[in-house]
């Protein structure tokens, strides 16, 4: 009896130990600002193995923008034009290694991408070390 208590309880544990096995980040997401207001569609795609990040729509209600003090070729471009995600590497469950930019400021932030779910991502923005940022949770469009 106990054998089969053991199969079942590490039968569990790999069945929800990472609710991203099998799904994807790539596609269109829902991103919000910090008042928790839909901002912008995000469509996240690969090139070359990494992960990159555009903004594709700009809610109703949002200014579109270009991209302010932003370093290098990204400085005075609309915002609908560059990718603000990129150089994002899969370790495990988690896409990492890479930058988001901030259009409105410039600021280039470090920044780690993950499923909580199959329609939910948490897109994690930090500078340095990745223990202190901002966790933003966006929704699946497409």
């Amino acid at each position: 009896m106990k054998i089969r208590s053991v199969i079942l309880l590490i039968a569990t544990l790999l069945l929800t130990a990472d609710i991203g096995i099998g799904q994807d980040v790539l596609g269109i997401w829902q991103s919000y600002d910090k008042s928790g207001q839909p901002r912008s569609h995000v469509k996240l795609y690969k090139k070359d193995g990494k992960l990159f990040g555009r903004i594709v729509k700009i809610m109703s209600g949002t200014t579109p923008g270009v991209c302010r003090n932003c370093p290098g070729k990204r400085n005075g471009k609309k915002t609908l034009d560059i990718d603000i995600i990129w150089g994002m590497e899969k370790r495990g469950g988690v896409w990492e290694g890479g930058n988001i930019i901030n259009p409105d400021g410039g600021k280039i932030y470090g920044c780690k991408i993950w499923l909580q779910s199959p329609n939910k991502l948490k897109m994690k923005g930090f500078l340095g070390s990745s223990i202190i940022g901002r966790t933003q949770i966006w929704d699946r469009v497409e």
